[in-house]
């Protein structure tokens, strides 16, 4: 056969043919490739979003916790202040119910010896007039006493109004020295103008 003669027709067509399926192949294996691509790509992201939410829920849930931790923690430390309050005020009502009962126990005990309460542990006992002169004037005397545990350091300071029947014309105190707990002073108290009749405790203080 010559260079110059074509090649007949009929075995040109089976190359051609397969030159197509080869091409369409191709086409398939690339399609393929790509929807493989796209679903992997797909899947990669749903998990990196699945992952970004379960990290997000427990972020969300650990703050969630601390913030539970923090108001539980918060509702103990209120019920500790307030159980302590309460604590130091029925200590308080205790020892000042304790206080009282001592201080009534010792008016009734003084009282039962003579003598007056002018409070605080003050007292004071009016000595019988026919045991006592007063000479030229109008005169009263008082025994006074501290039964505080300290006594009054700086004396009792006394002070009487001057009466005419029921009505206070005058006044006059006096000043005792420094006492202890327990010890008795006695002071007389007069009415330089005699024109009262009697006289009324009105300030009896420990200083």
């Amino acid at each position: 056969m010559g260079l110059d003669q074509q090649q007949p027709l009929s075995d040109r067509r089976p190359r051609r043919r397969a030159l197509r399926w080869v091409v369409l192949g191709a086409c398939v294996a690339l399609l393929a490739a790509s929807v493989a691509f796209v679903a992997v790509t797909s899947s990669t992201q749903a998990a990196e979003a699945e992952a970004q939410s379960s990290a997000s829920s427990k972020a969300a849930s650990s703050q969630s916790a601390e913030a539970t931790r923090l108001a539980d923690l918060a509702k103990a430390k209120e019920v500790e202040a307030r159980a302590a309050s309460q604590f130091a005020a029925d200590v308080l009502q205790a020892q000042e119910s304790a206080a009282k009962v001592r201080a009534d126990n010792e008016i009734k005990q003084m009282a039962a010896q003579g003598w007056e309460s002018a409070g605080n542990q003050l007292y004071f006992y009016y000595l019988d007039h026919t045991k006592f002169t007063c000479g030229s004037w109008n005169c009263t005397y008082l025994d006074v006493v501290s039964m505080a545990e300290n006594g009054c350091p700086g004396g009792i300071y006394i002070a009487v109004s001057i009466d005419r029947g029921k009505v206070s014309i005058g006044s006059t105190n006096e000043f005792t020295a420094g006492l202890p707990k327990g010890k008795v002073a006695r002071v007389k108290l007069e009415d330089s103008s005699n024109k009262g009749d009697g006289f009324q405790l009105t300030e009896m203080n420990c200083h």
